[in-house]
């Protein structure tokens, strides 16, 4: 019988060595088969369509009371967007998960005894789970943007069409944004190796901080507002330019250098530790 797994011959012993693509065809068959996968993905789809018509509904009637400058920071594209901000909770938890998950139940060992370099491993879960998130951070984005659009009009609030300048990236940015806290999900579960941990420290990096910048006195709030990681990411999905914020790619390239930090990070931690 023909074994379908390569081998290498060392001295006096035959070692099974799994490649990327064994590895990341496992990965794939076991994201693919999880419940979780399934209702997260359906989480972002939905709730970042709803809420693009939600938080549309609440500007769009607010918009007549606005003063001047208010009215001109007014974005319609960012307000229907920005159902990213409880959406990239569901996108980083599935980071977590792919990794965290298997910690917790010991089936590290497993994953660990089929592909033993770890960085493949790693890299693997990454790259599998990454395409994914994707995906459904872009088809979360265009349903937003739509549903968000409508509402506006009818309020007869300022809405944007899809061809008008900007307007296609920040759409397809919030897919890629998406995709980055997935990232940021898959260091942060590989670092803490504890899935409610992780999803804790998730929730602060991406929620919370940001969050508190307003509250923040001068030079403080002015900092997190402009280079803190996600809030400075999620200009990508923005159009109209606020002060004190980077640009859109700017922006993004500070959330990406964080995430590749933790991912460093995360791998040296796998690497170094026990299962």
């Amino acid at each position: 019988m023909t074994s379908t797994t390569s081998t290498t011959v060392t001295a006096g012993s035959t070692e099974p060595r799994a490649t990327l693509g064994h590895a990341l065809h496992a990965e794939w068959t076991k994201l693919r088969t999880l419940r979780t996968t399934a209702y997260l993905v359906l989480f972002m789809v939905v709730v970042g369509s709803a809420y693009g018509g939600v938080f549309s509904w609440i500007d769009g009637t607010g918009y007549p009371s606005l003063l001047g400058s208010d009215r001109s920071a007014f974005d319609p594209t960012a307000t229907a967007l920005r159902g990213y901000a409880i959406t990239q909770l569901a996108a980083g938890f599935l980071g977590v998960h792919v990794i965290a998950s298997e910690y917790s139940t010991g089936m590290i060992r497993t994953s660990l005894t089929v592909v033993p370099r770890r960085g493949r491993l790693l890299a693997a879960k990454a790259l599998v789970v990454t395409p994914v998130v994707l995906v459904a951070g872009v088809i979360s984005g265009f349903g937003g943007f739509f549903a968000g659009q409508q509402v506006l009009a009818a309020n007869h609030a300022p809405h944007v069409a899809l061809g008008d300048p900007q307007v296609l990236r920040a759409v397809l940015g919030t897919g890629l944004y998406l995709a980055l806290v997935c990232l940021l999900g898959v260091g942060i579960g590989a670092l803490t190796r504890a899935p409610v941990g992780a999803f804790a420290l998730l929730a602060a990096l991406t929620l919370i901080v940001p969050a508190t910048a307003a509250n923040l006195p001068g030079t403080a709030g002015r900092l997190v507002k402009e280079f803190w990681p996600s809030a400075a990411g999620s200009r990508v999905t923005a159009v109209v330019p606020l002060e004190d914020t980077l640009g859109p790619w700017a922006g993004l390239g500070v959330l990406a250098a964080f995430v590749a930090l933790l991912l460093l990070a995360g791998f040296e931690a796998v690497r170094r530790r026990d299962p």
